[in-house]
């Protein structure tokens, strides 16, 4: 008989740690018992309701409902969260707001922008954002929205269409707060995951008359629309540390109706000669209707006063409130003008040769809209983008230009003294017996 060989029975490989089985743990406190249910749904909820509670709620109840979550359930629903594509991320949020009916009504799609508005603040800035529930941009986002109730596949239409980067700063801002706590021998591959959401809104120089926030608010709704043009960039991922300023870089407030006084001199004066890109914000009152409307002027070159029309491909004309939408994009499409005959005066952005989609008169005090009426301007506000060298270059061009004025004048004067001597008329003033050259205070003795 043979003798048998024994084969030694391999032990079964180890399974390796839960990926963010390191969040669950610090939800729990290190525990891992069912007990521990109330405690980690309520972590839960803190840690990614963050900048608005009933995130954190919504999003616990879509992933878990009221299941007992033990690490393997944790470490599956996190992993799908962790793993969504941007087009994906999308028809999720429409899953989280509507709580799984098939369709979402007007008030929690006001739920969705205000959720957007402030996740994309949080995740974009070192200084916390805060907006009141009632600002006016969610509504003004939502102003698109044809339908009172939209399924998934209506919603998903609808942001491709008017605003395609809405949802990009919470999705960001959901993605740092799971890979935050992701054990370290488990560190995502992916370096763009790991990469910082950074808001695209400016590093503000000089007196302030709007609220920063305020303004950052503006600068990221006008960047969930189209890709902001000038040197504000699109919202996108970058490496933390990369950037040593916002995108955007650095604004500097030219001019301010408020701080500057309204008049057309006052801006031109403080405009024109700015060689880089500008932001200019129109705010305007509809008495009959009792609603603020409020225009951003993407100027994608230097300013010019002159009868013509001018401006590049990158010029925008964004409509902010009370509805949100590009209202047209294109070249010599802006005019500006203060005394040429012939050519209409103060501010205008033509959609065609014949119709106007806005104009400022000449004392920019009244604004008139596509459809012909006038309103009352509250505010004029004009933002350099070229940083803090376009700001400086313009300073010193002023400052040549104030030299040559005082020199021509000096030469002036010096040359009409010159004609004064050999004028006719001095010499008939003589023959009467009238001195012309000795000082006033002698002449009046």
């Amino acid at each position: 008989m043979g003798t048998q060989q024994s084969t030694a029975r391999q032990p079964a490989p180890e399974a390796g740690p839960l990926p963010f089985v390191a969040l669950y743990r610090k939800l729990t406190d290190g525990g891992g018992a069912p007990s521990l249910k109330v405690s980690l749904k309520n972590q839960f909820e803190s840690y990614f309701g963050g900048p608005y509670p009933l995130f954190g709620q919504l999003l616990y109840a879509r992933l878990f409902g009221d299941k007992v979550v033990d690490e393997a359930t944790f470490s599956s629903a996190i992993s799908q969260l962790a793993g969504l594509a941007d087009s994906e991320f999308e028809p999720f949020i429409f899953s989280v707001f509507s709580k799984g009916a098939p369709e979402i009504g007007e008030n929690d799609l006001m739920k969705v922008a205000y959720t957007a508005v402030l996740y994309a603040l949080a995740a974009g800035s070192e200084t916390a954002k805060e907006l009141p529930e009632n600002h006016f941009l969610p509504k003004s986002i939502l102003s698109s929205v044809e339908s009172q109730t939209l399924n998934s596949a209506q919603f998903v239409n609808w942001l491709k269409r008017c605003s395609p980067n809405l949802l990009e700063g919470l999705h960001r801002w959901t993605l740092g707060a799971v890979l935050r706590c992701r054990g370290s021998s488990q560190a995502h591959s992916d370096e763009s995951l790991q990469g910082q959401y950074v808001l695209p809104s400016p590093h503000l120089e000089g007196d302030l008359v709007s609220k920063e926030p305020e303004l950052s608010a503006l600068i990221w709704a006008m960047s969930t629309l189209v890709p902001i043009a000038l040197t504000v960039k699109s919202a996108k991922l970058v490496k933390p540390n990369q950037v040593s300023f916002p995108v955007g870089g650095v604004w500097t407030l030219l001019y301010s109706s408020r701080k500057h006084g309204t008049s057309m001199n006052r801006f031109l004066h403080h405009c024109l000669d700015y060689k880089k890109p500008s932001v200019m914000f129109v705010k305007c009152y509809h008495k009959t209707e009792h609603t603020d409307n409020l225009f951003a002027l993407m100027v994608d070159t230097e300013w010019y006063c002159g009868p013509r029309y001018w401006g590049h491909e990158e010029f925008r004309l964004v409509q902010l409130q009370p509805v949100f939408r590009l209202l047209k994009s294109g070249p010599k499409l802006l005019s500006l003008n203060d005394s040429h005959r012939g050519f209409p005066v103060g501010l205008q952005v033509m959609s065609s040769p014949q119709t106007c989609l806005l104009q400022v008169d000449d004392t920019l005090e009244k604004c008139r809209l596509y459809d012909g009426v006038w309103l009352t301007v509250e505010s004029i506000e004009v933002w350099g983008c070229g940083g803090l060298q376009a700001a400086e270059y313009q300073g010193k061009l002023k400052q040549w230009e104030e030299k040559a004025v005082l020199k021509s004048r000096n030469v002036r004067r010096e040359g009409l003294k010159e004609m004064w001597l050999d004028s006719p008329d001095r010499y008939l003033l003589e023959l009467g017996g009238i001195e012309t050259n000795r000082p006033k205070e002698q002449q009046d003795s």
